[in-house]
């Protein structure tokens, strides 16, 4: 059992995982049970399989019960929270703008009871800033999930178990030194360098790309990169920080006389400052773990191994926060790191054993074929991923792999350069106008792939998804059961390949029916019919990141009508800003609405709607009443929305707070009801 650590803490993640979909009781049974199996395998025998078995059980176990119970603490502890006011005292982490003077203060620290949490404050303008402590008085509640937005997934796994609303906070400064404040301050100045030396959107790739804040990044931008195949590149993770530890150990090679030890010891500083400076993501912790890993074992004359630093990183991060096992960025990191740490080399050697005659005097196409076998792993490990976890998925991932990340690895290595020469800013200035230079190719690709709609997949379909969670399964059986590494990876592409053949085969399949699809979530809600690829959005209240997320995983990106009934003119303009890849043709606003004089009044899209105006269409018939209610006629299907935002079905059922799927099949009366999530 070489790889101890490995087993260890990939085991006990996956215990963590288990536990996370299963719920208290089955977690504690299955744990009892795989514990009583270790106890026994350990008398059946003492075999080295044996015993590995034996240690992948117990902590498997161990992971299912930990989390279990700790996850029934904070549901208790969450109700207790959320009924009376409690007291709460926290340091700043980090300050965000929300609207206004509306702000929110993430705070890690204690409730009057002791227990340890992490609070998403809103409030009003504090005079406080990062390292300072804050004590408020109120209720704590659970982050809140959206359809657009899974809120308590995303905070839990950044440790931020409750959000608090409160105006009564009492500031206390924090004097002195302190790093983290350091640290976002140089953090703040070199986004302000970036951005002032470059206007557009090369600067906001960069300070997305060097700092991980997208904040002021433009969203289409944004999805065009993803669309690409490098999103993950603005993710901050291992590329990041091996870049500047190369940068650091370079230079300091070159201008000080310290020997290997003593580079790594001051290396470990400005790592650590940049893993701060970036927001300290768990994607981010993992690889300044494993680097010191990987550091500490050359240091020591040890060699290391990736599959043990990578278990160890993840035993580190998942026992402070078992719920950052489901942190999408952390998963997506350790997907990454065995496909190129561990399948590709592996696979380099087979395939170079296959072909070693043609290989043996052509280095530069032995180094092609390795880049493009190491983009290929990446590719079919990270796509099942990206099919769960994201309304999109690129296929041309293996190309930017292999052009354009190594492109945007230079233009890192530039800014990196800047962040360390930002004191001298004429230096700095110049590194960062080269980077903008080298980006630009990779932008304009995202771009066009943007506008190719064939060159990236939606993800709402699901039988594709179920394809690829199975291969995804068989994937790691076959990695698990070492088969052979050729065979693994060749599965893994067809898995893909018929995952992206499925996506076009259903969404074929489905061009006769009709879906008639309510989304209430939050604050927003939206009623969207679609058909033969086309649809129709009925507004009800700020619905249009309901129904931007749903075309998306739905690919339907030609809409005939939005109907607008609340705030008319903010809505159209929110529409116009969201919906810029989408064609539509109409707007359909209340008579008593006034759009303004803009570019959508002057447009020709506006349309104006009175109770005795019905919107036709061949596959849909939409009547505005009086009362404020809406009623629609679909193939002899028909729902109505009140004025209140309730939507009844043509049997006189009731939703509300819920996101619920009307398919309404052939053109017939016939309709099936299915639940898609949501508030239900």
């Amino acid at each position: 059992m070489t790889r101890k650590l490995a087993y260890v803490g990939f085991s006990c993640m996956a215990g963590y995982m288990a536990a996370s979909f299963i719920g208290f009781i089955p977690s504690a049974a299955a744990a009892v049970v795989l514990a009583a199996a270790a106890v026994i395998i350990i008398f059946i025998g003492r075999s080295k399989k044996l015993m590995t078995a034996v240690v992948c059980l117990v902590f498997f176990s161990l992971g299912l019960e930990s989390y279990s119970a700790y996850d029934e603490q904070l549901k208790l502890r969450s109700k207790e929270y959320s009924c009376a006011d409690v007291g709460f005292t926290g340091i700043v982490k980090s300050i965000d703008s929300i609207s206004g003077d509306r702000f929110a203060y993430t705070l890690k620290g204690r409730v009057n009871d002791g227990f340890s949490a992490g609070v998403l404050l809103y409030s009003g303008r504090l005079d406080a800033e990062i390292g300072d402590e804050l004590t408020f008085f109120g209720r704590l509640k659970k982050p809140e999930d959206a359809y657009t937005f899974s809120a308590e997934k995303y905070y839990k796994s950044r440790g931020i178990f409750f959000t608090a609303d409160s105006s009564d906070v009492t500031v206390r400064r924090v004097e002195g030194f302190s790093l983290l404040r350091v640290c976002d301050r140089y953090g703040s100045y070199i986004r302000e360098l970036i951005s002032g030396t470059l206007r557009g959107d090369e600067g906001d790739f960069l300070t997305a790309m060097l700092l991980g804040d997208r904040s002021k990044l433009d969203s289409n931008l944004k999805q065009s990169v993803y669309r690409a195949g490098f999103g993950h590149i603005m993710a901050v993770s291992g590329i990041h920080l091996t870049v500047i530890a190369v940068f650091l150990r370079k230079l300091l090679e070159k201008l000080t006389p310290f020997d290997k030890r003593e580079i790594f010891i001051v290396s470990v500083f400005p790592l650590l400052a940049f893993c701060l400076m970036s927001g300290m993501s768990v994607s981010v912790m993992r690889a300044f773990i494993m680097l010191m890993i990987v550091g500490a074992a050359d240091l020591f004359g040890r060699q290391s191994d990736t599959m043990n630093s990578l278990g160890l990183a993840g035993l580190v991060l998942t026992a402070a926060n078992p719920y950052a096992v489901r942190d999408s960025g952390l998963i997506l990191s350790f997907a990454g790191v065995i496909a190129v740490g561990v399948v590709a080399p592996k696979l380099a050697e087979k395939t170079e054993e296959l072909f070693k005659d043609r290989l043996k005097s052509h280095k530069p196409l032995k180094n092609f074929l390795r880049n493009l076998l190491s983009a290929l792993c990446v590719f079919v490990f990270l796509f099942p991923f990206s099919v769960l976890m994201f309304d999109e998925a690129s296929v041309v991932s293996p190309i930017t792999n292999m052009v354009f990340v190594p492109l945007c690895t230079a233009a890192l290595i530039l800014c990196a350069a800047a962040a360390f020469f930002g004191w001298q800013k004429a230096i700095a200035c110049i590194f960062i106008k080269l980077a903008g230079i080298i980006v630009k190719p990779a932008l304009a690709f995202a771009r066009f792939v943007s506008s190719c709609r064939g060159l990236y997949i939606p993800t709402g379909y699901t039988t594709p998804r179920l394809i690829i969670s199975a291969a995804l399964a068989v994937t790691v059986l076959m990695l698990l059961f070492r088969c052979d590494i050729i065979r693994t990876v060749t599965f893994s592409m067809i898995s893909a390949v018929i995952c992206i053949a499925s996506v076009y085969i259903s969404r074929a399949a489905l061009a006769e029916h009709t879906f008639v699809t309510y989304i209430s979530s939050g604050k927003s809600s939206a009623v969207i019919i679609k058909y033969g690829g086309r649809a129709a959005v009925i507004d009800i209240k700020n619905g249009s990141s309901c129904a931007e997320k749903y075309l998306l995983r739905s690919g339907v990106y030609a809409v005939d009508t939005v109907m607008l009934t609340d705030n008319a003119a903010s809505e159209a303009a929110e529409y116009i800003d969201r919906f810029d890849e989408f064609d539509i043709a109409s707007f359909y606003c209340p008579e008593e609405a006034f759009i303004g004089s803009g570019t959508l009044e002057s447009s020709g899209l506006v349309r104006y709607y009175s109770s005795d105006t019905a919107i036709t269409n061949e596959h849909y018939t939409i009547y505005p009443h009086q009362n404020g209610d809406i009623s629609a006629d679909i193939c002899g299907c028909g729902f109505t929305i009140s004025d209140s935002g309730e939507f009844y079905t043509a049997d006189g059922t009731s939703y509300d707070g819920c996101c619920i799927e009307y398919d309404i099949y052939d053109n017939n009366a016939v309709g099936r009801l299915i639940f898609i999530g949501g508030d239900n």
